[in-house]
């Protein structure tokens, strides 16, 4: 009769590695000991290390607190606003008003007039453009003033040269100068000339 196999009972963890002296037990628990204390004592050094710098700079930002250094700032940007609004204000006030059309008519014919030229027609139109600044839309008026003049031809170019001064947004867009072709007739010309508003 053929018996079973008996079952072999499995050996514990401990009886299956290898033994060794005691001596080499005592050297592989102080080597273990030894690795374990290094890695904690290398950790605990670079925080410590970290704990100075944020400390120190928590000591640096309570100091800044107290002796006010924020109100300095403060103090310098609200200059800069007022600087920059009185600057924009300046600016503003070099562009006529959309209310001023007549007014800027009339300096245009006073003009004309100063350089012997008579001022046949007149007519006004109105755009609106826009124009980025940064990221803010600015709209603003152009105005095109067309003007039909007639003199004489040098009469006109002075004319137009002191256009700048009479307003100094405006802009020649277009001049058309028709020579006179016997004596008794005066030239002419046809101007349009933008000026721009706030």
């Amino acid at each position: 009769m053929i018996e079973p196999e008996k079952e072999q009972k499995k050996k514990p963890l401990a009886e299956r590695l290898p033994k060794i002296s005691r001596l080499s037990q005592v050297i592989l628990i102080v080597g273990i000991l030894a690795i374990i204390f290094i890695a904690l004592y290398m950790v605990g050094a670079g925080q410590a290390k970290q704990q100075d710098e944020l400390r120190e700079n928590i000591s640096m930002l309570q100091r800044g607190v107290s002796s006010g250094t924020q109100e300095e700032p403060r103090d310098k940007l609200q200059a800069q606003i007022r600087q920059i609004e009185a600057e924009t204000e300046a600016a503003r006030a070099m562009f006529p008003e959309p209310d001023q059309l007549t007014e800027i008519m009339d300096r245009f014919i006073k003009l004309a007039k100063s350089y012997d030229i008579e001022v046949t027609s007149t007519g006004v139109t109105m755009t609106q453009k826009k124009l980025m600044i940064g990221a803010a839309e600015v709209a603003y008026d152009v105005y095109t003033f067309s003007l039909s003049l007639q003199g004489m031809a040098p009469n006109f170019q002075n004319f137009l040269l002191s256009l700048d001064d009479t307003v100094s947004t405006s802009r020649i867009n277009q001049v058309t100068i028709k020579l006179a072709l016997t004596e008794n007739e005066r030239d002419a010309a046809t101007v349009s000339i933008d000026v721009y508003c706030y």
